[in-house]
């Protein structure tokens, strides 16, 4: 599927002016937002972790035999894939809103 954007002769650009479009940018717009925003939330989670592992006595304790240090390792890791798994539902959702909105800029 394509939004045939060309280029005009004075060398701007031309867009359908419809609704369907702006709707489908604001969505790519607020995918990028979530993206970037869940990683830099998960690479802080990961950063933390290391830091409180290998700086701080705060993780050295034990619990049920395992060091604190492991369980908080493990909910990071699960933490991850929930995460990821939102994601991956959310965007798909997106992508059925996306498709449809293209199509109907391609059917006029």
């Amino acid at each position: 599927m394509s939004l045939d954007i060309s280029t005009a002769a004075g060398g701007g650009t031309t867009r359908p002016d419809d609704a369907g479009l702006d709707a489908v940018l604001a969505l790519a717009r607020q995918r990028r937002r979530l993206s970037l925003g869940s990683a830099a939330v998960l690479l802080a989670v990961f950063m933390g972790y290391i830091v409180l592992t290998t700086s701080t006595t705060v993780l050295s304790g034990r619990l049920g035999g395992l060091g604190i240090a492991y369980w908080v390792g493990f909910a990071v890791f699960a933490a991850v894939l929930v995460v990821a798994q939102i994601y991956t539902r959310w965007a798909r959702r997106m992508d059925a809103v996306v498709d449809a909105h293209l199509a109907a800029l391609e059917g006029r």
